[in-house]
């Protein structure tokens, strides 16, 4: 009798996992798929330079930004991949 309540407490924690790693893959996904292209405003920045060096200066921030944003996105994909992993192979293993 008590080893079917440790049981079902395993499964209730992995079924949270599932979906704690199911929105990790949606907030993930929205990241890195709904972030702004940074594209056009380094041409606008590249035009509307008065030199080089800080025309330079602001695409590299420009770029900086776009790269956390994404690097955030896979990071989350990454964790919603090995959460809803763990929550599946560990309800299929209890049966």
């Amino acid at each position: 009798m008590e080893q079917n309540q440790d049981v079902e407490k395993v499964r209730e924690k992995m079924t949270k996992f599932i979906h704690i790693g199911i929105a990790a893959l949606v907030v993930g996904a929205g990241l890195v798929l709904y972030a702004p292209s940074i594209s056009a405003d380094n041409i606008n920045i590249a035009r509307t330079a008065t030199s080089a060096k800080a025309a330079a200066e602001a695409i590299s921030s420009n770029n900086q930004k776009e790269i956390m944003v994404h690097m955030l996105g896979m990071a989350s994909i990454g964790v919603g991949i090995a959460l809803s992993g763990l929550g599946f192979l560990s309800r299929r293993n209890l049966g």
